[in-house]
């Protein structure tokens, strides 16, 4: 190997890959980072195209680049995913897919960047004893309750150097004060101290998104087409922008975009190379010998590259695959609010995060509700396929007015939610299919029944017209948000980690057990969810297994 100029082969570039690169490059290693997708860059992602010059305005971008040409998505018609959603037939799905271009899911995500709270990583130790956790539940079915290996205070650093080198506005170390309410946090939170028997407060929500000046970047424009756009000022602190940008200027970090890792090859217990496609236009099948290999692709990605690979524990790579519950609540603001025009979700509420109710309709935790943004009125009205009279009501009676709770909370894992492959179907790349059985656990769904019934009383009390209260037939429908798990929101879990070998696929650093020169540093780690969105804490994972890997 030492004719080889590297010293490791990380797959992906997104939260996990650039920040696991980003560790071991500064402690002088040299990485090759293979991505699937291109780089792009700033001059990428401006208004432009096809419709620029007719429909475009200031920093807004162009709408219907990003939702009809995918810009940042790989091109999900011609991959091979399946789901099976609460024992439906396997059907062809685009859910669950992140970025795929040089700084992966966070060139697309809105930026809320949460903390874990100690409850999370302790499940077993908090819950373990509930009675009514698996009532009449089957084995496959049953709730399967983990501690994770490491512990908080050994997670906590690693978030406060994270917050600080990405630049996390609201968070305690990063020097950023938070970004600015939108209208309809506003209201909801001059409702909720008005109404202290609501028992709830809106706070900002922590974003990596900039509030001032931060690290040569941009604030915040507030120009909206956050959330599923790439920012066209650098403001929002994608890896692509923070991580990977001063990781390259050591000369120690090589990206190579468009390279398909689709087998890893180990023997003796150890990984000996990688069998990648590379290009786009003539794609070249290579063989990469690999001194040390992390996988980062993403959850889904990185157990469907570990199974096709033979590589981890069978028995449990693949179970105990989590997804977020959605749902909480929508309505019409008495004024309007305009939510495009700020950065997105700037607000949210955890105030219920901590309750717990026992019984048939019991939970164990309720997560939190985040103020909602509206992307564009084109994307909106595209993402809800509207024509017509409905169109023009979304547009000029919902749109305008939208605030909305939207719920996150936590899945359980459970033996029965899986990622697995059809190794007798290749996609275009001749790696096996992807096949993914989900079944939310009853209590995911009282959760989210619970909290919609406080986020309706939330929003009635600051005015709001709801599903339930005050709407009208027309725009009702418009209203109505259902808690479901379909979407695959925050994929996590499938390699988890732990001490034991016989009952976890990765040990405590994110080494795969039996195999001493791979590692996984993305969400598949998690041994249980979050009732936060997952991405601070990825990259705070992978930064601490960076390090170790680079010392």
């Amino acid at each position: 190997m030492s004719s080889v100029p590297y010293d490791a082969i990380v797959i992906g570039s997104g939260a996990a890959g650039a920040c696991t690169a980003y560790s071991m490059v500064m402690k002088g290693m040299k990485v090759l980072c293979l991505e699937k997708g291109p780089w792009l860059e700033l001059p990428d992602f401006f208004e432009g195209g096809l419709y620029g010059k007719r429909f475009a305005s200031f920093g807004r971008g162009d709408e219907l680049l990003f939702k009809e040409k995918e810009i940042l998505m790989p091109p999900l018609k011609k991959e091979r995913r399946y789901m099976s959603y609460e024992g439906s037939p396997l059907e062809r799905t685009e859910f669950g897919w992140q970025s795929q271009m040089v700084g992966g899911g966070t060139v697309h995500y809105g930026g809320a960047s949460f903390r874990a709270k100690p409850v999370d990583m302790l499940m077993k130790s908090t819950f373990g004893s509930r009675g009514d956790l698996n009532t009449g539940l089957g084995t496959e079915a049953c709730a399967d309750l983990r501690d994770w290996p490491i512990s908080f205070e050994e997670l906590e650093p690693w978030y406060s150097f994270a917050e600080k080198l990405i630049g996390i506005a609201g968070a305690p170390n990063s020097g950023l004060p938070p970004l600015r309410f939108n209208k309809a946090a506003a209201l909801i939170s001059d409702a909720l101290k008005k109404n202290p028997a609501l028992g709830a407060e809106v706070i900002p929500t922590p974003m990596a998104i900039n509030s001032s000046r931060h690290d040569g970047r941009s604030p915040c424009h507030h120009s909206g087409l956050c959330q599923d756009f790439a920012c066209r000022f650098e403001a929002k602190s994608d890896m692509r922008v923070t991580t990977l940008r001063h990781a390259l200027k050591t000369g120690n970090l090589q990206i190579q975009p468009g390279t398909f890792v689709r087998k890893i090859n180990h023997s003796n217990g150890r990984v000996v190379s990688v069998d990648c496609i590379s290009g786009t236009l003539d794609p070249v099948e290579k063989t990469l010998p690999c001194p040390l290999l992390v996988v980062a692709c993403e959850c889904i990605e990185s157990v469907r590259l570990l199974l096709a690979s033979n590589a981890g524990n069978q028995d449990v790579l693949g179970n105990y695959f989590m997804v977020h519950t959605t749902g909480g609540g929508r309505s019409k603001a008495p004024i309007p609010t305009t939510t495009w025009d700020t950065a997105p979700h700037t607000a949210y509420i955890d105030s219920f995060y901590d309750a717990s109710e026992e019984g048939p309709s019991g939970f164990l935790k309720a997560g939190i509700l985040l103020v909602s943004s509206a992307s564009g009125p084109v994307f909106e009205v595209g993402s809800k396929k509207l024509f017509g009279d409905q169109a023009k009501v979304f547009l000029n009676d919902v749109f305008p007015f939208k605030m909305d709770l939207s719920f996150i909370g936590d899945g359980l894992a459970t033996r029965q939610n899986r990622i697995g492959i059809r190794p007798d179907e290749l996609d275009r790349f001749g790696m096996p299919a992807t096949t993914i059985h989900y079944a939310p656990h009853p209590m995911d769904m009282n959760a989210a029944r619970w909290i919609r019934d406080k986020a309706m009383d939330i929003m009635e009390a600051a005015g709001g017209i709801t599903e339930r209260k005050g709407a009208s037939e027309a725009i009702k429908p418009f209203l109505k948000k259902d808690p479901t798990m379909k979407q695959l929101y925050h994929a996590s879990g499938g390699a988890r980690a732990g001490d034991d070998p016989n009952e976890n696929v990765l040990d405590r650093d994110g080494k795969v057990h039996g195999l001493e020169n791979l590692y996984v540093t993305d969400s598949s780690y998690f041994p249980s969810g979050l009732g936060v969105n997952p991405t601070l804490t990825i990259q705070a994972n992978a930064f601490r297994i960076g390090d170790l890997l680079g010392n």
